[in-house]
């Protein structure tokens, strides 16, 4: 940090100016061109930005060049990203290019990035959260002279370069951990080992009852009303074998919760399994819930307990050998799913002893918490990394305000 010190004492001691985006010595800040399904091209070129993390798809021409920065302007509204090739903006994106070269592009998408949550928090309240033109161009960032400039943009790429291995690398370790889980978990399975009566059957008749599911909201209730204080859970809130609520989450009032549990029937013991979109996630849940509910799509699977405890289907339903005979009944486009009916038909296999379902549990559960265990430590890793990184480029980027000479 000593030779930014340097720098700052040298070009900058007192401060440095601001400017608003929108300012004549500020920058360009402009919209995309929309884009139709028929315009996107699987092997296309150049990236469609628009407004999320990932782009829209692809196309053969570009409107952007690269090394350039685009805040969302609908979608994810706020979102702050870097582009380092050229790529086609849609009209749900702004661009924000220097006016001239007082201004580093990519110090420019640092500053920017630093404030995010400011952005982010412009956006406004209504059906389609959106930040308008207005909004971006009144946002103000500190200018110093280019070579302060330069020699952040220097610290921060290479915080950034740091970042990135450290993620690759934890991430590669936890990969290499569920494969070695799913290997110890499909043989316990097989029950090769096990010398007592073995029963396979189809899954319906290790049921107590059909399978239900949830209730989507279309003419029955809404979603995010100002009474609304329980949760809407979807696959998105299935998160490694248990239910988390997040910032998306959905709510619902009493009256659509009851609704939804009128058709899903949610107890003690039962299992939850993603029937569309991603289709396989399961969840146990121990204990009724009081305060959420779940959608259509979400199936609720409850074993009969005298033969097949919950715990030992909950991994029976995660096996390769039952992913692999549901695989090839799965139906659908764009959104995929498996009908309850042909579920109810994939055969599951168990013992027909409960302790010996229980041990098998108990050696599951086991190597499922050391692997758990590495994926909660993956996040905190991360995020004490990327913490530690917010830390200094707020710091590098806190400028005092150069205060203008009077006569």
């Amino acid at each position: 940090m000593s030779n930014i010190d340097n720098l700052i004492q040298q070009y900058c001691p007192n401060g440095c100016e601001y400017r608003k985006l929108g300012e004549d010595n500020g920058c360009f800040v402009s919209t995309g061109k929309g884009v139709t399904k028929t315009d996107i091209i699987p092997d296309g070129i150049y990236d469609i930005i628009s407004g999320g993390k990932e782009p829209l798809g692809k196309i053969d021409i570009y409107n952007r060049d690269g090394r350039n920065v685009t805040i969302a302007r609908a979608g994810s509204a706020g979102l702050v990203l870097w582009h380092e090739e050229p790529f086609y903006l849609n009209d749900k994106c702004f661009s924000v290019i220097p006016k001239d070269n007082s201004i580093d592009t990519k110090y420019l998408y640092y500053t920017l990035k630093n404030i995010e949550d400011k952005i982010i928090g412009m956006k406004s309240n209504g059906t389609v959260p959106t930040v308008n033109t207005q909004h971006i161009a009144s946002i103000e960032i500190p200018v110093p002279p280019l070579p302060v400039q330069e020699e952040i943009v220097r610290i921060l790429d290479k915080f950034t370069e740091l970042e990135t291995e450290l993620e690759t690398e934890l991430e590669t370790e936890l990969e290499m951990r569920k494969k070695q889980y799913g290997y110890y978990r499909d043989k316990l399975l097989s029950l090769e080992d096990y010398d007592g009566e073995v029963k396979i059957v189809p899954l319906r008749e290790a049921l107590k009852e059909q399978i239900h599911t949830g209730l989507n909201p279309r003419k029955f209730f809404q979603v995010n009303t100002d009474d609304a204080t329980n949760y809407y859970v979807t696959i998105r809130e299935m998160v490694d074998g248990r239910i988390e609520f997040n910032d998306r989450t959905d709510r619902l009032n009493d009256d659509a919760m009851q609704l939804c549990q009128n058709r899903s029937k949610l107890e003690d013991g039962c299992l939850l399994f993603s029937g569309t979109g991603t289709i396989g996630v399961v969840v146990l849940v121990e204990k009724k819930p009081d305060n959420w509910n779940i959608k259509e799509g979400v199936y609720v699977i409850k074993p009969n307990q005298d033969i097949v405890l919950s715990t030992f289907m909950k991994y029976a339903l995660q096996s390769r050998q039952f992913i692999k005979a549901y695989t090839p009944k799965i139906v659908g486009g764009t959104v995929k799913s498996i009908p309850m009916k042909e579920l109810m038909d994939i055969e599951i296999m168990y013992p027909t002893d409960l302790k010996y379902q229980q041990i098998l549990v108990d050696k599951l559960d086991g190597f499922n918490t050391l692997v758990h265990d590495i994926s909660e430590g993956l996040p905190a890793e991360i995020k004490m990394r990327h913490q530690q990184y917010e830390y200094y480029r707020d710091k590098l980027l806190n400028f005092k305000r150069l205060e203008c000479e009077t006569a």
